[in-house]
């Protein structure tokens, strides 16, 4: 089973958290595409600054002209050549047995819905300038003496439960989040991806990949106590009304096979400038 990790990003500093997550991965077997919606030049030089940790990663970008994550995202995954797609995003670090979690728990027939651990402010901050490593997110001591002062939230996700628990609770209601994702990528194929048409963020991208994946037969799952990722603080961003109405209006219609998706682009940039 070949797997890519697919991480969306637009002008994110904190993707060096991310990438240096993903190269100290207990299983190395994977290659990462980083899906760039318009970046200037840090972000390429981020990029080719781990290409030697990471020598499969590889970086597709568009030109900028406001939010197109979806588009960038079928980009990622139409050159993708893996069997099997995890979506992260570029301010969630992935825990250090990420990549093994998601591999034990892909089951054909079915997507997945993994979740985040919410790292507060300070902490944020003292990751992302240095102050503190990536590898105290390794010890679960740590990571208690953080919850029990309130400076993260979600805790029990990252407490590696055994597989018979995480396999009980994989029926709970847990919608996904397209910072922590898993899907074949021949399922996402033939919904014909993300919808292009979305140009403005509501952070309902993912759940309309969700319902569209469920109307093809596929089933979800929720990884709960595995696989999580860490997510560094941010401002909120304002929710785009039109996004939603678009979604329930194709809900009404039972349309799953967006018009505007993976085979709509072929001839689109893939390099940065």
């Amino acid at each position: 089973m070949q797997t890519e990790i697919v991480i969306a990003t637009y002008n994110k500093p904190e993707l060096a958290l991310v990438l240096e997550g993903l190269a100290d991965q207990t299983d190395p077997d994977f290659s990462v595409v980083v899906a760039d919606d318009g970046s200037g030049p840090e972000t390429a030089s981020i990029v080719e600054r781990y290409q030697q940790r990471l020598p499969n990663l590889r970086h597709v970008w568009q030109e900028d002209r406001q939010f197109r994550k979806p588009r960038i995202l079928n980009t990622a995954v139409r050159t993708s050549k893996a069997d099997y797609l995890i979506f992260i995003d570029s301010d969630c670090i992935p825990e250090k047995k990420f990549v093994r979690d998601h591999k034990t728990f892909a089951h054909t027939g079915r997507f997945v819905a993994g979740r985040r651990v919410h790292i507060g402010p300070l902490l944020s901050q003292q990751l992302v300038s240095g102050e503190e490593s990536i590898s105290i997110l390794h010890s679960r001591a740590r990571l208690l003496a953080y919850a029990a002062a309130g400076r993260i939230r979600g805790f029990r996700y990252a407490m590696r439960l055994p597989w018979f628990l995480v396999n009980l609770s994989r029926y709970k209601r847990r919608g996904i989040k397209g910072c922590n994702m898993a899907m074949w990528r021949s399922d996402l194929l033939r919904i014909n991806g993300f919808d292009s048409a979305m140009t403005g963020w509501s952070g309902a991208e993912d759940t309309d990949v969700q319902w569209r994946l469920e109307a093809t037969g596929c089933h979800k799952a929720a990884m709960l106590g595995r696989g999580c990722v860490f997510h560094l603080h941010h401002p909120t961003t304002d929710s785009d009304p039109g996004t939603r109405q678009r979604i329930r209006e194709r809900q009404l219609k039972n349309e799953f096979r967006v018009a505007d998706g993976i085979e709509t682009h072929e001839n689109a940039q893939t390099q940065a400038p």
